[in-house]
């Protein structure tokens, strides 16, 4: 059985930009394009989980520019009870995610 994703973005003054990055991503990286389904735009007024999103994109961008400053000293003590985790993902962590997902396709599971 083939999966694949559906990637919801807002519909907003980037959605053109958005959409022709997704398309040069998906064309350099044939091995997996298969598996990385559509990219559609709605409006956040509609789709309140966008506005979500947003929001968490926002949360995780300020933890992250911190975290630049200082590796290591992130205070997130006033997410403890509506976050449950920020991760600051470097090269060699994706590269891991990105090569046992490859073993996982491969593999069939």
């Amino acid at each position: 059985m083939r999966r694949w994703h559906l990637y919801v973005c807002d519909d907003g003054p980037h959605s053109a930009q958005i959409a022709q990055t997704y398309s040069e991503f998906k064309a350099l990286n044939t091995d997996i394009a298969q598996y990385l389904g559509v990219l559609v735009h709605q409006d956040d007024k509609a789709f309140p989980q966008l506005q979500v999103a947003d929001l968490m994109a926002h949360l995780a961008r300020e933890v992250y520019e911190k975290w630049l400053d200082n590796p290591g000293v992130v205070d997130l003590s006033r997410l403890e009870h509506s976050v449950h985790r920020i991760d600051a993902r470097t090269e060699e962590v994706m590269k891991s995610v990105l090569a046992d997902g490859r073993r996982r396709l491969w593999r069939g599971s």
